[in-house]
């Protein structure tokens, strides 16, 4: 019944897909095969916790004309990422000695320098254009705790997409920040409340718990300290009544067409292929579209109800109200 996700994952080796000599190669193509010329217009900023509809966010704000796609730059499961950037530990990614790196590090994508986290840009994909003005960054893995200093960096109106905890929670593989958030200063942005639950949690938690954790430590921070500097957007809200959140999201990110998104957003994203079966098949249109409840209710077979009572008393007592026990919708406070 429950997740099975490890503290830490193991980096990716070398000999895939041709090693460091073909990476380096398909990154010199992705640079070649673009143009990027700023029009001054912010850029995007997506920050998000895996597994929370943060490709399709993504994909729909790259339906708009003039965009590029920086995907999971601070992904340090990937080699390429960690060669570029210096940093080789995610609790290097929370520490503000690493920031003048970490700045380097990204103001290489605004002077167009190639990079790997750049997809998208080959001639024939999806999103691919040659000329580009903005770039829509997604943020999974770093700097919930440094908002402010990363749309400074970018440049960026930020987004922070936030879905329920225990869908999240069941879908993760692994958790290989958990640790990072208590060897690092991310813990100074913690409560002496939040620390002695996320402790209480750590030494005696099981898989799923500790991935609810994980969860609260993503989100509790931003949504505490940082709510004047993003546009708050639920995968529930985009899921059961997306025209709001689209409307919202065209405004705050000075976005041309919001019916380009409109179009887009029935369809599923690039990373349908991590969905079970049953998802996959209801995205593909083999299940009545009209049902769009089901997409945010169909975890609820694998948690006991008493089981959600009490992870969802721990994320409302870690100080996070978006969600309540008995419900898979955001509270209304929460919605656009």
């Amino acid at each position: 019944m429950t997740a099975n996700p490890a503290s830490i994952s193991k980096p990716r080796r070398w000999g895939r897909r041709g090693g460091r000599a073909g990476e380096e190669l398909a990154a010199a193509l992705r640079w070649i095969s673009n143009v990027h010329r700023p029009n001054g217009l912010p850029n995007v900023c997506i920050v998000s916790a895996p597994r929370s509809g943060s490709t399709w966010l993504l994909e729909l704000v790259l339906s708009q004309p003039g965009f590029k796609p920086c995907n999971e730059p601070f992904n340090l499961r990937k080699p390429a990422v960690v060669r570029r950037l210096g940093l080789s530990r995610w609790s290097e990614l929370n520490d503000s000695v690493h920031l003048p790196t970490m700045k380097a590090y990204l103001e290489s994508f605004l002077d167009n320098r190639y990079s790997a986290a750049f997809k998208g840009l080959r001639p024939g994909l999806a999103h691919y254009r040659f000329v580009t003005h903005r770039i829509a960054f997604k943020i999974l893995f770093a700097l919930e705790h440094r908002l402010d200093w990363l749309a400074e960096t970018l440049n960026a109106r930020l987004v922070l997409l936030i879905r329920h905890p225990l869908p999240v929670a069941l879908s993760r593989t692994s958790l290989p920040r958990l640790d990072a958030f208590f060897e690092s200063e991310y813990r100074g942005f913690l409560s002496a409340g939040q620390l002695r639950l996320a402790e209480d949690v750590l030494r005696r938690g099981d898989p799923l718990e500790r991935a609810v954790l994980d969860w609260c430590l993503q989100y509790a921070v931003p949504l505490e300290r940082f709510r004047d500097r993003f546009l708050l957007v639920t995968y529930e809200q985009l899921v059961l009544r997306p025209d709001p959140a689209l409307d919202a999201l065209a405004e705050h990110l000075v976005l041309d067409d919001v019916e380009l998104m409109r179009a887009r957003i029935s369809r599923p994203s690039g990373s349908v292929t991590k969905s079970n079966a049953e998802t996959v098949g209801f995205l593909q249109g083999r299940k009545n579209n009209d049902d769009r409840q089901w997409l945010i209710d169909k975890w609820r077979p694998r948690v006991p109800q008493d089981r959600e009572r009490s992870l969802m008393r721990f994320v409302n007592d870690f100080g996070i109200d978006v969600y309540r026990s008995g419900e898979s919708a955001p509270a209304d406070a929460y919605w656009i």
